[in-house]
């Protein structure tokens, strides 16, 4: 049996023999049922008419990502509507990978917005709420088939069908996950930095060098991680990766 879907990756491309995201659709899409990608997701809680909370959610956006494709937001949004399930990480094999729903779902200035309901009789729901609301779950990945492409870029799908909506914890393109991670460590070294002054104790310069030295180091094995994954070494090199991110 297929997998449901083929994950675009900034790889993806190199590794079918293909130069383009319409080339990698037509020789793949006789062993999937459609593409999917992540992208980094936002929350927005309000109160509704009923004064219940209403998590607003942006899955998706029109932005170029990292590998140069663009997934123009124009969705056909018939068939998801019909069954507007939120998953697992595009776990489809179960009805206890159904975290949530999606209510409202619409193209909203340029980018793919919908109020997500979670299924808080299921722990995977509860839990996917509680992440979302505090703030740590911030990737999503959307399930789609290509169904037009620009005339002259032919990595801009310029119409697609909706399939389903995906909650993840770390992108299949993680380098994002690390650029991310990367430019806050920096931050927090340069912060450190600034507060090592003349008078500082000896003591507190070797601790201060020492942690930023250690954080060098774990973002330098998460990047190693990252650079040696490919399709068939994918979940092993993640793991390497999440326990490096564990130890920050």
């Amino acid at each position: 049996m297929s997998r449901k879907y083929f994950q675009i990756t900034d790889k993806s491309c190199a590794e079918e023999g293909v130069s383009n995201i319409s080339e990698l659709w037509a020789k793949v899409k006789s062993q999937y049922d459609g593409l999917c990608f992540e992208t980094k997701c936002e929350f927005k809680v309000e109160k509704g008419e009923n004064d219940d909370e209403v998590m607003t959610m942006i899955a998706s956006t029109d932005d170029e990502d990292r590998h140069g494709d663009v997934v123009v937001q124009d969705f056909d949004l018939k068939w998801y509507k019909k069954n507007p399930v939120v998953l697992d990480s595009h776990n489809y094999d179960s009805i206890e990978h159904i975290i949530g729903k999606m209510k409202n779902i619409r193209i909203e200035e340029g980018k793919l917005k919908g109020d997500v309901v979670f299924a808080e009789m299921n722990p995977k729901g509860i839990l996917a709420k509680a992440l979302a609301k505090a703030g740590f779950l911030n990737a999503s990945s959307i399930g789609f088939i290509p169904m037009e492409f620009d005339e002259k870029d032919f990595n801009k799908i310029t119409k697609s069908e909706l399939l389903e909506i995906s909650m993840v914890s770390v992108p299949a393109n993680a380098r994002a996950l690390f650029e991310k991670i990367a430019e806050e460590t920096k931050k927090d070294i340069e912060v450190a930095e600034e507060e090592i002054k003349p008078e500082t104790s000896i003591e507190t310069v070797v601790e201060t060098t020492l942690k930023i030295d250690k954080q060098k180091f774990i973002l330098n094995s998460i990047a190693q991680a990252l650079r040696d994954m490919n399709k068939s070494n994918m979940y092993s090199q993640r793991e390497k990766a999440l326990k490096a991110i564990r130890t920050l």
